[in-house]
């Protein structure tokens, strides 16, 4: 119940750009955010679980992307937004996931600066175009809440930090103003206010790490941190906050410039003056969505767009204004460059989600309840892509050791004469030579890289590859690294009778005739192996089993009928009861045949073995 709590707070606070997040009728939080080429919405289930669904642009059905449970996160979701065909998640403590609408998923560098705070209290994602470092292309930008020292809230503005005059409107956008022909200005007077009170630091995802471009010049009280919207046009980012009467403009990356951009005396006709609940960006102008009551207790929204003036129309539903309950306001993202969409919900839960969208005339049309909550598909995840390949290896093994056995079936399994089992120690040696030397090779032929910060084998760094497994591409890779892996071993045992590893340090692998193992002893031992490795709980028996054992044999040579012997004493093996080399193995070490003449064949060799289909 804890973990499901502070998951909704983190929804409750999380801001996609344009609209803030609710509840849906059936208690889960909700982001509702949109871009160029498609609409999201993340809903929150238990814990730190979340779907993520959309529907691209000019489509009418919505599709899965992420169902709850495919990833593994130990902390809940921040912020959201979609940039062109993706949407960008941040995790609280700074961990960056990337969906696509086909369902691939990256994970960005995790968020490493000074000015980040360990909680943010707002986490505001923007998509941006020609905006802070990254003039010439698009990235995500962040708005961060951090609590505000007093001392900096007693402290005169820095050097240059200047407002334009509050009560002249600016007819052009703060984008094309440049500092030369800025309005005139005043000095911005300080806050004295000794209460809670948040500065909204600006971050951009730039070649893939974040950087700090700087504050926005304007505290933020801690009553209306949740109200605060925000938009990026061009190389400017507008704040608003609410109350206010003017939107703070800011160009970051090469220096700072912030002025005030007046709303004009257009806004007056909206009734009660509206509050700001959203900004866009549509067709390159600064848009914004306003609510504000109507005459029967009803809420209506109004769409003003910012040329030359701000020009401001309510928006109309068959003729008459749109108008919402006030405790059930919809969410609002964009779609594309001349649209916005609504996302309601009904006061009852049977009615569900409903989608709306307006165009640039402040026409709302209906666009259909979603519904695709209701029977949510099985979502196949990394970890459900690792369970099937889990079962897939168990049939691998039990299909050969039971339906592909030679015939007829053979005693205990024996050593041949004049073998030595292998030194455990030496055998450690070459799995680790094996393990080294295709560990890089298969890194770079099938493993993504990991984040440039990834901190090693570490406690984070293991949450972090845990993470990374969540992810179907990636574990898609790692079963076709482990395939590729076993099929090493395969081929270098039947070939060779070795390894790379084994070779280095003289030792061989041989099948209870003394030879190189077949197809089905080398598949039996090596894919053995992947279990082996699967489960660290065995890892205790699995090192017991060649303590105990007679030949020093793994679970996947007594499956295969094998043994790893010390390469030093192998001789030719024996056929046609032909007897190996002479010097046989020291006294004490493995095992001997009687040395009577009964056991002897003529002139003294070791009988060969009697045909195996002989009674």
């Amino acid at each position: 119940m804890l973990r499901a709590a502070a998951a909704a707070v983190l929804f409750a606070c999380a801001c996609a750009a344009g609209g803030a997040a609710f509840n849906d009728a059936h208690g889960a939080p909700l982001i509702f955010t949109g871009g160029q080429r498609a609409i999201w919405i993340v809903r929150g289930g238990e814990g730190n679980a979340f779907d993520v669904v959309s529907r691209p642009a000019g489509k009418t059905e919505w599709q899965w992307v992420l169902q709850a449970g495919a990833i593994e996160a130990n902390v809940g979701l921040s912020g959201a937004t979609a940039v062109e065909g993706r949407i960008h998640l941040l995790y609280e403590d700074g961990q960056y996931l990337l969906l696509g609408l086909d369902g691939t998923q990256n994970v960005g560098r995790k968020v490493d600066s000074p000015h980040w705070p360990a909680s943010p209290a707002r986490v505001i994602l923007l998509s941006t175009s020609g905006f802070g470092k990254e003039r010439d292309r698009t990235t995500v930008a962040a708005l961060v809440a951090r609590p505000t020292p007093t001392e900096a809230l007693l402290a005169e503005p820095p050097p240059g930090a200047t407002a334009p005059a509050e009560t002249q409107p600016v007819t052009q956008p703060a984008a094309a103003v440049s500092p030369a022909t800025a309005p005139a200005t005043r000095p911005v007077a300080p806050l004295v206010d000794p209460g809670s009170h948040y500065t909204l630091g600006v971050f951009q995802y730039a070649g893939g790490e974040w950087t700090f471009l700087g504050d926005v010049r304007q505290p933020v009280p801690a009553a209306k941190l949740g109200g605060v919207t925000a938009v990026a046009i061009g190389p400017s980012l507008y704040v608003h906050v609410p109350g206010d009467d003017f939107l703070l403009s800011g160009q970051l990356g090469q220096g700072q410039h912030w002025q005030r951009v007046a709303l004009g005396d257009e806004l007056g006709d909206v009734p009660g003056g509206g509050e700001i609940v959203s900004l866009h960006g549509l067709h390159g102008q600064l848009a914004m969505v306003l609510v504000a009551a109507e005459r029967d207790g009803r809420r209506g929204l109004h769409l003003a767009l910012r040329g030359e003036t701000w020009h401001v129309q309510p928006i109309r539903r068959d003729g008459g204004p749109a108008t919402f309950p006030p405790d059930a306001l919809p969410l609002i993202a964009r779609l594309g460059d001349d649209q916005i969409a609504l996302l309601s919900r009904g006061r009852e839960a049977a009615e569900g989600l409903k989608l709306a969208t307006v165009d640039l005339n402040g026409v709302l049309t209906d666009a259909g309840e979603v519904s695709i909550f209701d029977e949510p598909p099985r979502a196949e995840g990394g970890e459900d892509v690792l369970d099937y390949f889990m079962w897939g290896i168990l049939a691998a093994i039990l299909v050969p050791m039971f339906l592909l056995r030679p015939r007829p079936i053979r005693g205990p399994f024996i050593l041949p004469m004049r073998r030595r089992p292998g030194n455990l120690l030496k055998r450690l040696v070459a799995a680790v030579i094996d393990f080294t030397a295709w560990g890089p090779l298969a890194a770079l032929l099938f493993a993504p890289p990991l984040p440039e910060d990834w901190p090693g084998p570490t406690a984070e760094g293991m949450q972090m590859i845990e993470r990374y497994m969540g992810i179907p591409e990636v574990a898609y890779t790692a079963v076709a690294a482990s395939l590729a892996y076993v099929a090493y071993g395969i081929v270098m045992e039947m070939r060779f009778g070795a390894t790379v590893g084994k070779m280095v340090m003289q030792l061989r692998v041989v099948n209870d005739e003394g030879g190189a193992p077949n197809l089905r002893e080398a598949w039996l031992r090596n894919i053995v192996k992947l279990v082996e490795l699967s489960y660290p709980l065995l890892v205790p028996f699995m090192v017991l089993v060649p303590i105990l054992s007679r030949y020093r044999q793994r679970l996947g040579d007594m499956l295969a009928r094998t043994a790893v012997i010390d390469a030093r004493y192998l001789g030719p093996p024996p056929t046609d009861g032909a007897q190996g080399p002479p010097g046989g193995p020291p006294t004490g070490e493995g095992p001997r045949e009687p040395e009577d003449d009964q056991s002897k064949g003529p002139e003294g060799n070791r009988p060969s073995k009697p045909d195996r289909g002989a009674p």
